[in-house]
């Protein structure tokens, strides 16, 4: 199958992990950028004006839309994909239209935003022509199906097995009682001060808290800079526990961190949310907290019995590559596409 992708592509982006996917399937793949490419936006800098460019100003006029846009369309044109798979929402819905008069050809979105996004009132899709939409948190599409009558299905998060493993030793630099990947953004670093005080190592990789933001206290956890495939599944090997803290924002579902823990074979502490019954045995394969006096009791029980982190680790690795991976979402979004 022809498959157009249309996304940000970028060592360990959404889109890339699919595309990379949908190529060890033996799909011809096409990859179209919605950002400009090349090395000027590998300058982080650089990268976070022109986003707050993007999302301020040029997504307001048609002028920028549309130049952009035929880029796009010049791709499809010349590709005639049979399927056009959008990994966020950034097509308006007279650009989903002018797909589907292009070519004869189904296209979707699968979008790993939370329900903040759809909170917001500025989601395109839920008034554009997409023949499906998917979406990780099972809330989100109850309300898309239930009270819009959209097309919509539940297609958790996953890991991609090609990318999250590593199997040699582990240096110490990543040893750890406690770590997590991921952006410190405020509700990240609030929730890591309840933890200043305890007698723990923790380690916390990611893009670093903004200049404006009161992190000074728990930027003594912060190892520098974000983590990526081989080196993340190291981070999480060589701590003891892996902290997968979801946002307030995550209502039914988990976050792809859960998923990428599990499958590179870590032990993990996540936040109990409904869906996770959907997609691990909870207390066998993963281990939930209901509050932070709850967490710190289970740091401290589950720091005491490594053989026990071991045996769910173990047993959350063999769920995640037997249900999780991309291959497995991919095929089901397939079937559903295409019936």
């Amino acid at each position: 199958m022809k498959i157009l992708i249309i996304g940000e592509f970028y060592e360990e982006a959404f889109a890339t992990h699919i595309s990379e996917t949908f190529q060890s399937m033996d799909h011809s793949v096409r990859e179209c950028s919605v950002y400009p490419g090349g090395s000027l936006l590998s300058n982080i800098f650089i990268k976070k004006i022109y986003y707050h460019l993007d999302k301020n100003i040029f997504s307001f006029f048609s002028f920028f839309r549309n130049h952009r846009f035929k880029k796009i369309c010049s791709d499809i044109n010349v590709f005639q994909p049979d399927f056009v798979l959008v990994t966020y929402d950034y097509l308006y819905h007279d650009q989903v239209t002018k797909i589907k008069s292009i070519c004869n050809t189904k296209i979707a979105i699968w979008s790993p935003d939370s329900v903040a996004t759809v909170a917001s009132g500025k989601s395109h899709y839920l008034n554009a022509e997409y023949d499906h939409l998917f979406f990780k948190d099972p809330y989100i599409v109850k309300n898309l199906v239930d009270t819009l009558e959209l097309n919509a299905s539940y297609l958790p998060e996953c890991f991609n097995p090609l990318k999250h493993f590593y199997e040699g030793e582990i240096e110490e630099e990543y040893f750890s009682d406690v770590t997590t990947a991921g952006n410190l953004h405020s509700f990240r670093i609030s929730f890591f001060r309840n933890l200043l005080n305890e007698n723990y190592s923790i380690t916390l990789w990611g893009n670093d808290a903004p200049s404006w933001l009161n992190a000074s206290d728990v930027k003594k956890f912060y190892k520098g800079r974000p983590v990526y495939n081989e080196e993340k599944a190291k981070v999480f090997l060589g701590s003891k526990i892996v902290l997968s803290n979801l946002s307030i924002a995550e209502i039914e579902g988990l976050n792809v961190r859960a998923f990428e823990v599990a499958g590179i074979g870590a032990f993990q502490l996540v936040d109990h949310r409904e869906g996770i019954n959907d997609q691990f045995i909870v207390g066998e394969e993963i281990i939930t907290y209901s509050s932070m006096k709850d967490l710190k009791e289970k740091i401290h029980f589950y720091l005491a019995n490594p053989e026990l982190r071991k045996k769910i680790a173990a047993k959350a690795k063999a769920r995640a590559m037997k249900d999780h991976t991309y291959e497995i979402r991919l095929k089901q979004m397939l079937d559903i596409v295409f019936q």
